[in-house]
C-alpha cells in the first residue's frame, strides 16, 4: 500500500479516535467515508472493526459504572442477529456499490441529526429490535452501525453521560460478535493485520486527547461541526460511487 494513503489513513484515525473519545461515538462515521475513496471496502472494513473493539474496551473501562445494560441488550441482540447479513453483502456486493450506499447513508444521516430529527417512541424496546439489526447489518457490511443507534437514543433524550457509557459498551459488544463473522469469511487477511498496527498510533493518540478533553469541550457545538463534516464526507463518498460506476 502507497505510503501517502497509510499517512491520511493515520490522520483520519487521529481524528476518529478523538470524536470517539469525546463523544462516545462517531469512530466509523469519521473515518469510513474519506477512507472508503482510497481503501478497498473488503480491506477497510475488517480494519475497522479491529480498531473499534480496541478503542472501546479502552473507553468501557472508564465508563462501565455508568452503562445500563438493562436498556440496551435488545439493541445488541437484534444487532448480533443483523451481523452475518451484513457480512455476506461485504464479501458479495461491488465495492462502488457499497461506496454509493456508504455515502448517502451517511450523508442523510448527517442531515437527520443536523435537523434534530426526532419521533415519539412508546416502547422503547420494542423499536430497538428493527434498529438493533438495521445497526448490526451495517456493522458487518460497512461498520456504520453507529447512525440509527444513536439517532434513537438522542431521540430519547438520554442524558450525557449515560448516552456516552451506553454507546460505549454497545459498540464494544457489537463489534467483538462482528469478529468471527468476518474470520470466517476470509476478511482477516495479513494485509489487513498488518494495516491495523500501521494505523495503531494515531486511534489511540486521538482517544486520549478525546477523554482529556470530555468536560473541557461544548459537546453540543463539537457534535454540530462533526456531523456537518461527516455529512460532507457522505456527499464526497457518494460522488466518487456515482462517477466510478458511470466511469
Amino acid at each position: 500500500m502507497e505510503t501517502w494513503i497509510i499517512i491520511i489513513a493515520i490522520i483520519m484515525l487521529f481524528f476518529a479516535g478523538l470524536v470517539q473519545g469525546l463523544a462516545g461515538f462517531g469512530f466509523s462515521m469519521v473515518s469510513i467515508p474519506i477512507l472508503i475513496i482510497i481503501i478497498e471496502p473488503q480491506l477497510l472494513t475488517p480494519t475497522i472493526i479491529i480498531h473499534s473493539v480496541i478503542i472501546n474496551i479502552f473507553l468501557f473501562i472508564k465508563v462501565r459504572k455508568d452503562v445500563q445494560l438493562g436498556r440496551i441488550w435488545p439493541l445488541v441482540l437484534a444487532a448480533i442477529a443483523g451481523i452475518p447479513i451484513g457480512t455476506w453483502l461485504l464479501t458479495t456486493v461491488d465495492s462502488d456499490i457499497l461506496r454509493l450506499f456508504v455515502g448517502l447513508f451517511i450523508m442523510l444521516i448527517g442531515l437527520a441529526y443536523i435537523k434534530n430529527f426526532r419521533i415519539e417512541i412508546k416502547n422503547e424496546r420494542l423499536a430497538f429490535l428493527p434498529v438493533g439489526f438495521i445497526s448490526g447489518i451495517l456493522n458487518g457490511s460497512i461498520t456504520l452501525s453507529g447512525p440509527p443507534v444513536v439517532l434513537t437514543l438522542t431521540n430519547q433524550g438520554v442524558e450525557k453521560k449515560t448516552f456516552r457509557a451506553n454507546m460505549i459498551a454497545y459498540f464494544m459488544l457489537l463489534n467483538l460478535a462482528t469478529l468471527p463473522f468476518h474470520f470466517a469469511r476470509g476478511l482477516f487477511t495479513d494485509v489487513c493485520i498488518n494495516l491495523s498496527f500501521m494505523l495503531l498510533p494515531g486511534m489511540i493518540l486521538g482517544a486520549f486527547i478525546g477523554t482529556m478533553l470530555v468536560k473541557k469541550v461544548d459537546e453540543k457545538n463539537f457534535k454540530k461541526m462533526v456531523l456537518v463534516m461527516v455529512t460532507v464526507s457522505g456527499l464526497i463518498s457518494m460522488t466518487t460511487g456515482i462517477l466510478t460506476i458511470l466511469l
